[in-house]
């Protein structure tokens, strides 16, 4: 039995080569008979079409060749004028640079055929090269361009009524917005695309995809699943759909976001099977890293472990460097959760996760973005703080903290590039409103002066002065419009810069702070006293929430206001994070998501949420069974009332936390004057802490 299939695979793997080395052939023969008939001298318009098709042959297997056949295809064109036929080689053979990696050359060729198509109004030619154009923008995260290039394609599909592109244009232009975090204009966008495609009665599961991103990035998980599930109901007979598989594994990531693990790791199987069926590594590879995540969060820390590993396993190599990236990344954080719950072979784990982390580096200056080389050198810092290594500690906070500044520097940058290209497209709108309006009025005085000549030969008179007010009337009208505009610019730029300036400070400020908190983190290292590095942790504490509530003020658009529960949120984790706690702590956050405070309310709130969280964990619960923290935010007889409740031992009897000498409580009180609040303090099985404040703005969303 063993021989018969020995030779069964012999045969097998035999055909197979025969299969490979005959398409080979084939291939070298077509494009052997393709030379032969160039060779031949042909008419210019057989030459051209064989050069492109010599072209198209070599683009996979020799760059320099398929760029030879396409400035045939060229100089042929040129020379009988055909535009649309040179347009046409230059757009092949911006796609082939594009295809071999030469981006920016791409783009060039690209340009070139566009002008041809422009100027000689080809429309549909210039609505599908603007398209092409967006789609390469967006894959190189030169978003602004895509921007503009979509909008273009979106401006013709309309005019030719193509609206199968303009479907296609409208998803585009939704899908980077979402890469930028414009959340609304993403929406707005795919709704448009999904309307055009259910006109058409084409399949619209992607489009319910993109939208359930675009709220899921919103944070509205209910929106996001609706859309999740409409997509999978769009494609619910088709077996081994990408779609579907797609579907499945966001709402298993939604599921997973809100610590339904049961339910998140029913729908991640339900995508595996449909991978499995499509052969898709990269995405199966995914499934087991996700299952890892799941894992870990229920602490199984051998069953993540193993699951990470599998990931590895199975993504092909240089596939997907990202990916990659993400899942030694998860690794490396898991064995430093490792470390930190285990006393006896901490060294060795600690060490795992340094080599873990220091593939991610590798990864990192291969793919030589600084959000991933800032998350690598963290990453590796908080490594080497933990086993000792001061000198590689060091080494590492200083490259985290300079990469940090860079990405800061990059991002800056990017706001500038918006405001000025933003400045720029109005610009030209209003260039152009004023043209219209020019050639309105210039056309219409002279139909006016015709009918005055021909009706009214002898009123010249009349007409000269009727002429002369319509021209007092026209400076004056004009004078007060450009007045009118150049005020208008003035507050536009002085806004765009007074919102840049405040994204600049929230970054430094942000910034400063966690480079002070690696500072202080450092500093513990060369203290031996607990009580210091006590003192040490609670500072770095204080800093991390206020570095939190200028981190939420800058990802918000506005620069104004904090959204109050995703900041207690955060502060919640991050606390229960760096105060390591031998039992589990059951933190209850009841607060509505439609609450937002300026930054003169949520700092102090923040910071007072912080000492008295800081205080639970540390003292409350040293003889509790059962460990549970409780946040709540209402309105009560027209004020707001924050009550921090715990069910630990409570304060001691003797102790007047108005006047007591310990530094969280002393804060307590000041912040709470700060907000002109008033804390009472009531042992009710427990400690129950309740500030009764009115803040001087609030916002409720409907």
């Amino acid at each position: 039995m063993k021989r018969k299939t020995k030779y069964f695979l012999m045969f097998f793997f035999g055909l197979m080569l025969l299969l490979t080395i005959a398409k080979h052939l084939h291939a070298q023969s077509k494009m052997g008979s393709l030379k032969l008939l160039l060779s031949a001298n042909p008419t210019d318009s057989a030459a051209y079409e064989l050069s492109k098709e010599l072209a198209l042959a070599y683009e996979s297997k020799n760059l320099d060749s398929a760029i030879y056949y396409y400035r045939q295809a060229i100089e042929i064109s040129e020379r009988n004028q055909w535009h649309a036929l040179k347009a046409k080689a230059l757009t092949n053979m911006g796609f082939a640079f594009f295809y071999n990696n030469a981006k920016d050359t791409a783009i060039s060729y690209f340009r070139k055929g566009l002008e041809i198509y422009i100027k000689n109004d080809d429309k549909v030619n210039a609505m599908n090269t603007y398209y092409n154009l967006g789609y390469f923008y967006n894959i190189l995260e030169d978003y602004n361009s895509a921007i503009e290039a979509f909008n273009n394609a979106i401006e013709l599909a309309k005019e030719l009524d193509s609206k199968k592109r303009l479907a296609d244009a409208y998803n585009n232009l939704g899908l980077v917005y979402y890469y930028i975090g414009h959340y609304e204009k993403a929406i707005t966008n795919h709704i448009k695309s999904l309307k055009i495609k259910e006109d058409l009665g084409n399949p619209a599961g992607y489009a319910h995809v993109n939208l359930a991103l675009d709220y899921l990035g919103q944070g509205n998980f209910e929106k996001a699943l609706e859309h999740n599930f409409k997509a999978l109901k769009a494609v619910e007979e088709l077996e081994a759909d990408p779609v579907k598989a797609l579907a499945l594994k966001n709402i298993g990531d939604i599921y997973s976001d809100i610590n339904q693990t049961d339910s998140a790791r029913v729908y991640y199987d339900s995508a595996y099977q449909i991978y499995r069926r499509l052969n898709d590594k990269v995405s199966i590879s995914r499934y087991f890293m996700v299952l890892g995540v799941l894992h870990q969060k229920k602490q199984e820390y051998n069953e993540s472990l193993a699951r990470y590993q599998q990931a590895l396993d199975t993504l092909p190599k240089g596939s997907n460097n990202k990916l990659m990236f993400a899942i030694n990344n998860n690794l490396a954080n898991l064995y430093i959760s490792l470390a930190d719950s285990s006393s006896m072979n901490k060294k060795q784990l600690l060490a795992e996760g340094i080599v873990y982390a220091g593939q991610m580096e590798k990864i990192a200056e291969s793919l030589g973005t600084i959000a991933h080389k800032v998350k690598a050198y963290n990453t590796l810092y908080q490594l080497y703080i933990k086993t000792g290594n001061k000198t590689e500690a060091l080494n590492y906070a200083d490259k985290y903290i300079q990469s940090k500044d860079s990405l800061v520097s990059e991002q800056k940058q990017k706001i500038i590039s918006d405001a000025l290209t933003k400045y720029e497209t109005e610009k030209k709108e209003l260039e152009l409103k004023l043209t219209s309006s020019r050639l309105i009025q210039s056309n219409t005085i002279r139909e006016n002066q015709k009918i005055v000549i021909y009706l009214l030969v002898g009123g010249f008179i009349i007409i000269s002065i009727l002429v002369f007010v319509i021209l007092l009337f026209y400076r004056k009208t004009k004078k007060s419009n450009q007045e009118l505009q150049d005020k208008n610019e003035t507050i536009s730029k002085q806004k765009e810069e007074k919102e840049l300036l405040l994204r600049e400070i929230h970054h430094r400020v942000k910034n400063n702070l966690q480079i002070i908190s690696g500072m202080l983190d450092l500093q513990t290292l060369s203290t031996d006293s607990p009580i210091s590095v006590a003192a040490l942790k609670d500072a770095q504490n204080r800093l991390q929430s206020i570095a939190m509530i200028h981190e939420i003020l800058h990802q918000n658009e506005d620069n104004k206001e904090v959204v109050f529960k995703e900041l207690v949120d955060k502060l919640a984790g991050h606390i229960s994070a760096s105060l390591k706690f031998d039992k589990e702590i059951d933190i209850r956050i009841d607060i509505p998501g439609d609450y937002k405070f300026n930054i003169e309310t949520a700092l102090p709130l923040g910071l007072i949420i912080t000492e008295l969280l800081t205080n639970s964990f540390k003292y409350a619960f040293e003889k509790q069974d059962t460990a549970k923290i409780n946040i709540r935010l209402k309105k009560e007889n027209g004020h707001l009332l924050l009550v921090v409740s715990d069910n630990g031992k409570g304060i001691p009897s003797d102790i007047d936390f108005i006047k007591s000498k310990s530094l969280g409580l002393r804060l307590i009180n000041a912040l709470s004057k700060q907000l002109s609040g008033v804390m009472q303090l009531k042992p009710e099985n427990g400690t129950k802490f309740t500030l009764a404040f009115e803040p001087k703005r609030t916002v409720k969303e409907n």
